[in-house]
């Protein structure tokens, strides 16, 4: 799954074939692996339910779907520098939270396995913004793309036409 600019969706919200793509824009990134492994357990918590919390507000901006079945998650890591990054070393937290997160405010009816497709590269993208005139806290953000079957018609569930 591609962010959703990549797709030709110039908006927030929009449709490829059959799914529906919504994208949620946060100010913040991730802790890399190496970030997380050294927090205290309090620090880790606190993390998380701020991912709760600006996911949730997240999905309410843009108007995610609730109670979907399957989704497929990408996530457009935009750093303020260059330089050398493992994806694989974000998708730590960064697929723990998330998912949790979507569960927590009702946009997925559950987390378990199947229920979430994650692209290449661990479904991470890494981007730099460059942009000297533009302080480097403000570069740093996120891009998440989720897509999904919606279906106005509850007669079957989303996994049964995937």
């Amino acid at each position: 799954m591609s962010d959703g600019t990549q797709l030709g969706l110039g908006l927030d919200v929009g449709t490829v074939g059959e799914l529906t793509v919504w994208k949620l824009r946060l100010d913040f990134l991730p802790p890399s692996k190496n970030q997380y492994d050294g927090w205290p357990i309090a620090w880790k918590a606190s993390a998380k339910k701020r991912w709760y919390r600006e996911i949730a507000r997240a999905c309410g901006e843009v108007g995610v779907a609730h109670g979907l079945d399957k989704v497929g998650l990408h996530a457009r890591l935009i750093f303020p520098t260059s330089g050398r990054r493992d994806p694989q070393n974000y998708a730590q937290a960064l697929w723990h939270w998330v998912p949790d997160a979507l569960v927590n405010c009702g946009v997925l009816l559950d987390d378990r396995d199947g229920a979430i497709e994650i692209g290449k590269n661990w479904g991470i993208e890494l981007a730099c913004d460059t942009r000297v005139h533009i302080p480097k806290e403000k570069r740093k953000r996120m891009v998440l793309t989720i897509a999904a079957h919606v279906f106005d018609e509850p007669t079957h569930t989303t996994m049964e036409r995937w």
